[in-house]
């Protein structure tokens, strides 16, 4: 039931809470069992959908809007359940490749000589950052290490103090 309400919302399908109460109306499962099971199930996806921000509510206007992540399931085709696992990959990775903030620039876009020349402004930037400036620190010691440069990177405990 979860993915074929995310689909019809994400689809434009339904809105409302009259919309979703006609659709499951006319569901195979609506046939098949009791409405008022029926109706439980309904509610408990559209509760998990808003819970794991795939749904939107919004009390004003009383529409369920989707939001990126149930439009990116929704186009991929994958359940929400398989998009929450690949979501956290994409999380994981993206930490992994120091991407979880702007810093990662550092690393990308500035020759190497820049980075020794410009450390005194890139450090400023380094100790504003809290749970990223370790992994950027490392990536930046290993690229100078890499280009046979010494490393003089501030420590780790300067970083978070």
């Amino acid at each position: 039931m979860t993915h074929a309400i995310l689909e019809v919302v994400a689809g434009g399908i339904v809105q409302t809470a009259n919309h979703i109460n006609r659709y499951v109306r006319c569901t195979l499962l609506n046939s098949t069992k009791p409405f008022e099971d029926v109706v439980k199930s309904a509610q408990d996806s559209l509760r998990w959908l808003c819970n794991k921000k795939f749904l939107e509510w919004n009390e004003e206007t009383k529409l369920y809007t989707t939001t990126p992540l149930g439009c990116a399931s929704f186009g991929s085709s994958l359940c929400p359940e398989e998009s929450l696992v690949v979501l956290d990959d994409l999380m994981r990775a993206r930490e992994g490749f120091v991407l979880a903030s702007d810093l990662h620039y550092l690393i990308r876009k500035w020759p190497i000589g820049e980075v020794c020349q410009g450390f005194k402004v890139a450090r400023g930037m380094v100790q504003s950052l809290q749970e990223n400036a370790g992994r950027i620190e490392f990536h930046l010691e290993l690229e100078l290490k890499l280009q046979g440069l010494r490393p003089f990177l501030m420590s780790r405990s300067t970083v978070f103090n």
